[in-house]
């Protein structure tokens, strides 16, 4: 039985947590590069919707409103497929609001987006002369606001989260993730 001293028992203990730690940083293994890619993309939430008290469309006709709203939502923040119920939330609390000094429906009429041909771009959209009109201005700024932070104003005034993990902030900046999402070991070095 051969007694170790302190010096070589802190030495060989340096050593071994060295060789692992440096394992760990190693090169990745096949399949891990995907698996830790998914990791870093959003994670869906599951939506609390506040039902809207605007009565559902008869037939189960599509609500023209609503998609004049996410379409110009899709101009207004730059992304192609928005959430419906997060747009009839939002929408329904802007038509509750009336700081900015103008209404959704003004807004979807002057920006032409229930014409025949609605403007397709965002070049398209400001030719419209929406951005120069201040009250219509600012409610453009509002509804890119909701899609991005996530949160709106209810019948009370109160500011609620509809959607933390899944606001476009977060889908927009891919190198980085909410705070309550956890990714793989390292993703964030």
């Amino acid at each position: 039985h051969q007694r170790i001293s302190r010096r070589a028992f802190l030495r060989a203990l340096t050593v071994t947590t060295s060789g692992a730690f440096a394992a760990a940083c190693g090169a990745v293994r096949g399949g891990e590069i995907e698996a830790q890619l998914r990791a870093l993309n959003p994670q869906a939430t599951p939506q609390i919707i506040l039902p809207s008290p605007e009565p559902p469309t008869a037939d189960g006709a599509p609500d023209e409103r609503l998609a004049a709203f996410l379409a110009l939502s899709s101009l207004l923040t730059g992304v192609d497929r928005l959430s419906p119920d997060l747009g009839r939330l939002y929408l329904q609390s802007l038509d509750a609001d009336a700081a900015t000094g103008a209404t959704v429906t003004r807004l979807l009429d002057a920006a032409g987006m229930r014409s025949e041909t609605p403007p397709a771009t965002l070049e398209a959209l400001t030719t419209t002369g929406i951005f120069e009109q201040e009250p219509l201005n600012r409610l453009a700024k509002q509804v890119a606001k909701l899609w991005y932070t996530g949160i709106y104003t209810n019948d009370a005034g109160e500011e609620l989260v509809a959607t933390y993990v899944d606001a476009l902030a977060w889908r927009t900046l891919r190198f980085t993730k909410p705070r309550t999402i956890c990714g793989y070991p390292g993703f964030w070095a």
